[in-house]
């Protein structure tokens, strides 16, 4: 007697058209969660710099103007009431007290002068009219070298606004 074993041959699943709506939606989520889920992380400095790199961070910012980047989440700072800096320019040099003349250009208002120092134990902050304003200033370059970024972030809000050099 011999027995005969039936071959049984799977078809392949047929792809209809709700699971490939399925398939690239799902694609789509993951390249965006891939992309902006983190816009920025590679720029944000967690500690304030030491005095060697923050004298380096002025040298990079020395006669330098710098763009705010739309594609952030956030254009304005409640600690700036709420005005859009649209640019920031630093002089070419700082003056005898330590601090970089800054121009902050605002959207919508006439620029404001500005000056940029750094305390070790806090990082690079703004003041203009003698007064300290809460927003801490960050400088950082991407690893590859190809993007710099200056960040202000407000302390009270939270807010980050990123920078461009132009």
């Amino acid at each position: 007697m011999e027995k005969t074993v039936a071959k049984t041959e799977k078809e392949p699943e047929k792809l209809t058209k709700p699971k490939i709506a399925m398939l690239i939606m799902a694609l789509v989520a993951l390249i965006f969660i891939m992309a902006f889920s983190c816009y920025g992380c590679s720029y944000q400095n967690l500690t304030p710099p030491d005095e060697q790199e923050a004298q380096d961070s002025f040298k990079s910012m020395y006669a330098t103007t710098w763009k705010l980047d739309k594609q952030g989440d956030a254009s304005s700072l409640s600690e700036m009431n709420n005005m859009e800096v649209a640019s920031l320019a630093f002089s070419n040099a700082k003056n005898e007290e330590g601090f970089l003349s800054t121009i902050l250009g605002l959207t919508d208002f006439p620029s404001l002068t500005a000056q940029l120092g750094f305390r070790q134990d806090y990082g690079f902050y703004l003041r203009t009219n003698g007064k300290d304003l809460p927003i801490k200033v960050t400088y950082s370059s991407s690893k590859d070298g190809k993007t710099e970024t200056i960040t202000l972030m407000g302390e009270e809000s939270n807010i980050y606004c990123y920078y461009l050099k132009q």
